[in-house]
């Protein structure tokens, strides 16, 4: 019972936050990534189509269903520094409130407001170094993936 409800959450957040985030036939995401011990950002794509998701409400742009193996909810202050660390878990972080800065081993560095999308798949190696850089605390919600976005 307690993994219907966090996969219907889970669905449910990804779908909310694909029409929040950008309008059209793909919902857009960043991915943290390793390429032999270094980490990159590279943009991704979901593609969506229009469908009848929950009648009688109007028909909505939304992606094919990804499994997901839970979900968590977050929050960090402020002044919260993740020091370099790879990811615990391939998974999504949906950015609720606040504004995320994360830096990969590249030198690269990416903010993310509320509404952003990140995929964490930087398991192995140096990881990624991530900050809070907005006055209020950040929210976030973690969704652990248990098989590859395929766009």
């Amino acid at each position: 019972m307690k993994m219907m409800f966090a996969m219907r959450i889970c669905a449910l957040t990804f779908l909310f936050v694909a029409g929040a985030v950008r309008a059209g036939p793909e919902f857009g995401y960043t991915e943290v990534y390793n390429d032999d011990g270094v980490t990159h950002f590279r943009d991704g794509m979901v593609p969506l189509s229009v469908k009848d998701y929950a009648p009688p409400a109007p028909a909505l742009a939304v992606s094919a269903r990804y499994p997901a193996r839970d979900v968590a909810f977050g929050k960090v202050d402020a002044e919260w520094i993740g020091d370099w660390h790879p990811a615990p878990r391939r998974q999504f972080i949906i950015v609720l409130s606040g504004t995320f800065e994360i830096e990969v081993g590249a030198g690269e560095k990416r903010t993310f407001p509320a509404g952003s999308s990140i995929l964490l798949s930087d398991t192995e190696g140096k990881g990624h170094y991530s900050r809070v850089v907005s006055e209020e605390p950040a929210r976030f919600l973690a969704i652990p993936l248990t098989e590859p976005i395929k766009p």
